[in-house]
């Protein structure tokens, strides 16, 4: 949701500025963040278990390629350990 992503943009604001870095690069740096944390926070760019090379979406690609079938996540169950 837009809200989460403003909101962690303004995190990542406050991180950078209290790090003591230079106004100037202020965006690059959040810029790279925000990117990683999309990373993290989203399925189809998050690294396929079996292969960390490959992330889900290039896996979806592949198997689509494959079988000539479009394929489309329609669901997905998330299992964490420890917590």
């Amino acid at each position: 949701p837009a809200d989460e992503v403003d909101r962690e943009r303004a995190v990542q604001r406050e991180v950078v500025k209290n790090e003591g870095k230079p106004e100037n690069l202020w965006e690059k740096i959040i810029d790279g963040r925000m990117k990683k944390w999309f990373q993290e926070k989203t399925l189809l760019q998050q690294p396929f278990v079996k292969d960390p090379d490959k992330t889900i979406g290039q896996l979806v690609q592949d198997v689509a390629a494959k079988t000539g079938e479009n394929i489309v996540v329609r669901r997905f169950s998330r299992f964490a350990l420890g917590e």
